[in-house]
């Protein structure tokens, strides 16, 4: 069985984890109600809240995942030692910072009086719109290879999205030095 976490560790994993939870919530809520008619014209808000709502049930299954893992209930402890406490933090970060800029993206939007206003706005957002849903899906894709780590019954599935996992913090850690700095 993996040595457990410190406590300081878990804490600021579990404050990720709550704070990504609580972003992801309020801006499903700001999404949903900005698109009470979804159509072709606001597909790029149908798109982030598809994301946002993906994003947010993975962290919710992550962490019970990781409660099944500190309480000794998961079929492959020892494949835990296969993510790093900072992988996994830099993980959430980002992610929590991609939700907050998400949030930050759609107020512009969100003050728009009419669906005319609100279409026009959504043009000019697209092409950030589009990129911060791409990055939150990019965050989700590596939750889920940390969870297919965790308990998937087949090895080489496990092995795979441990060399993914790997590969995913590289890049993260290389594009984003302030990620990259938190983390030393």
């Amino acid at each position: 069985m993996a040595a457990p976490v410190p406590i300081l560790e878990q804490l600021c994993v579990t404050t990720a984890i709550i704070g990504l939870l609580a972003i992801g919530g309020k801006t499903i809520d700001s999404l949903y109600e900005m698109n009470t008619s979804p159509g072709r014209d606001t597909a790029i808000l149908n798109k982030a809240l598809q994301e946002v709502k993906q994003c947010r049930s993975s962290v919710h299954i992550l962490y019970k995942n990781f409660s099944l893992l500190e309480a000794g209930q998961l079929p492959y402890p020892d494949r835990a030692t296969w993510i790093s406490t900072d992988d996994l933090i830099a993980t959430l970060t980002d992610t929590v910072l991609a939700i907050t800029d998400l949030q930050e993206a759609i107020e512009p939007i969100e003050l728009c009086q009419g669906l005319a206003a609100r279409i026009t706005a959504c043009n000019e957002h697209s092409q950030r719109l589009t990129s911060l849903s791409t990055r939150i899906r990019w965050h989700n894709l590596t939750m889920n290879m940390m969870m297919t780590i965790l308990k998937c019954p087949g090895e080489q599935d496990a092995q795979n999205s441990r060399l993914g996992l790997e590969r995913r913090m590289t890049r993260l850690l290389s594009s984003n030095s302030d990620i990259a700095l938190r983390m030393r």
